[in-house]
């Protein structure tokens, strides 16, 4: 898995000054945004951000679009895949839609299968890869719901992003993980604490980061782990935060376990 950096971290930052930032903190690709960075259907756009960000020497990891099942407000998805393939990318981010799987009626989670499906009939024709995002308050807001919404959709090209989820200890995040790894394509990571939460560095949860990640199999596994969220938007507490993780990756590839001991 490489290393990167969601850009609606920075929706305050140009795209060049995302492209620089990443380039400094020494990570390897960028997901691009589509509310603000590289917007649905602006297809000169997403050309321009992809040369940028590949005369960088970085790689345009997955379209991180707004799409959303079920929804009049989602945009169109003949301009989110014109986007995609503007961009060059194999993943398509989109989002499952509400309500949460505890809320949602048989009907209308045959309805969003039904959609899922139809868009990625879509998405093959250009082998493009759709993944939803795993977030509260979504259909896809746990590691057993995402799990029976795949085994649903039973699609090749239709999988799972992963982020830790609030208000739960690590082991049982580590659990939804290995729930939805089957589908696992990229990873959203940050260090939010406590009721309120509030954003921390990496570096203050290093057992927590090194459990996911090595749930996550960095070293055998394709895919990104980007970055997203730092305390207060400082671009400073990215670098750092870059740093963390990719000596996070370095000791996975080097054998360790999350717990620092030899495997």
């Amino acid at each position: 898995m490489q290393t990167g950096l969601c850009s609606i971290t920075f929706r305050n930052l140009s795209a060049e000054e995302i492209i620089a930032l990443v380039v400094e903190g020494g990570l390897q690709s960028i997901e691009w945004g589509g509310d603000v960075h590289v917007q649905h259907g602006d297809i000169a756009r997403a050309e321009s951000v992809r040369r940028m960000t590949e005369d960088a020497g970085l790689a345009v990891s997955s379209y991180g679009s707004y799409y959303r099942l079920g929804s009049a407000e989602s945009p169109e998805f003949d301009a989110v895949m014109d986007s995609t393939l503007a961009l060059g990318v194999q993943t398509l981010r989109i989002w499952s839609g509400t309500p949460d799987s505890a809320a949602i009626d048989d009907e209308t989670r045959m309805a969003r299968r039904d959609e899922t499906r139809r868009i990625a009939e879509q998405a093959a024709r250009h082998q493009v890869n759709v993944a939803f995002e795993f977030h509260g308050g979504c259909l896809t807001d746990t590691g057993k719901a995402s799990a029976a919404f795949m085994r649903d959709v039973d699609r090749d090209n239709v999988g799972m992003y992963w982020q830790p989820s609030l208000g739960l200890s690590v082991s049982d995040r580590v659990e939804e993980l290995n729930t939805i790894l089957p589908w696992l394509q990229n990873i959203h990571l940050f260090n939010w604490v406590g009721d309120d939460h509030e954003r921390r560095p990496l570096e203050e949860n290093p057992d927590a980061g090194l459990a996911y990640l090595s749930a996550a199999g960095v070293s055998e596994r394709r895919g990104d782990i980007l970055l997203e969220y730092v305390p207060n938007d400082d671009p400073r507490q990215f670098l750092a935060d870059a740093a963390t993780l990719t000596d996070w990756v370095r000791r996975l590839q080097a054998g360790e376990t999350h717990d620092g001991a030899e495997s």
